[in-house]
């Protein structure tokens, strides 16, 4: 079984799914995401360079598969937070995220962020019912751009990633689980 579509996936891509994602994206298919370079948990980098590494070397490697600098990312594990601690002073991540012309995240549904106001931004989500769809703007001033945040559904997600009812608990992936 896993022979036959394995063959089937080579003769498809010619053996490049890259290749294939290119032409999807092209064709306004699909729109390719990063997201940290080692997925590292960003609210855990003591050090800001580190943070902007991770960030960086996503984008970079992006632009060398799809000669274009990518508009969203997905943050490892949506793992949030915007003033950030750092080994001398604190920052703020959607600095760094849109210093590399990045516009747009993905958080959980569950993330604490409920109503967030301050000088250096301003959030606002969608209520409950409608956040399956909902679309949140973090206001920065940085080069005028913004920050969009999409909400990523709980039910949903738990449908693939859910330990207890997502595919990890198929039989088959028991074990990655253990």
């Amino acid at each position: 079984f896993y022979k036959e579509r394995l063959q089937t996936l080579h003769d498809m891509n010619d053996a490049s799914i890259i290749e294939r994602f290119q032409i999807a994206e092209q064709d306004g298919l699909i729109e390719i995401m990063t997201c940290g370079l080692t997925h590292a948990y960003l609210p855990l980098l003591d050090i800001e360079q580190s943070t902007r590494m991770q960030i960086a070397s996503s984008v970079m490697m992006h632009e060398h598969y799809f000669a274009h600098k990518p508009r969203a990312m997905f943050l490892p594990e949506c793992g949030y937070a915007s003033k950030l601690k750092g080994e001398n002073s604190e920052y703020y991540l959607e600095d760094i995220i849109l210093e590399q012309s990045i516009n747009m995240i993905v958080l959980d549904q569950q993330h604490s962020m409920k109503f967030l106001e301050s000088e250096h931004h301003l959030v606002k989500i969608l209520p409950e019912s409608l956040r399956p769809l909902s679309q949140v703007r973090l206001q920065k001033t940085y080069k005028n751009q913004s920050l969009k945040v999409l909400i990523r559904h709980k039910s949903a997600s738990d449908k693939v990633w859910s330990e207890k009812s997502g595919y990890p608990s198929h039989s088959t992936y028991l074990d990655f689980h253990k």
